[in-house]
């Protein structure tokens, strides 16, 4: 009886401590997605917002081109 009993403890321990440790490990690896998932989520944002300004100073030269070909046109017949 005593035998069972100390084994029984010993299991009873060991089972415990995989009840605690478990759950630890899966909160460890869910944050670890969580945090990859929210460094992805600001690497597109970022990506968008470089998109973005990249479009914006595409359009920019282009109007800038288009005015200085309006501005050449117009001097032009004067010279």
């Amino acid at each position: 009886p005593q035998f069972s009993s100390n084994v029984m403890r010993w299991l009873t321990l060991l089972y415990m401590s995989q009840l605690i440790a478990l759950p630890s490990l899966w909160k460890k690896a869910w944050c670890g997605q969580l945090h990859e998932g929210v460094y992805r989520d600001l690497e597109r944002q970022k990506y968008k917002e470089h998109f973005n300004l990249l479009d914006k100073d595409t359009t920019l030269a282009i109007q800038l081109e288009t005015e200085n070909s309006k501005m050449l046109m117009t001097r032009k017949p004067q010279a």
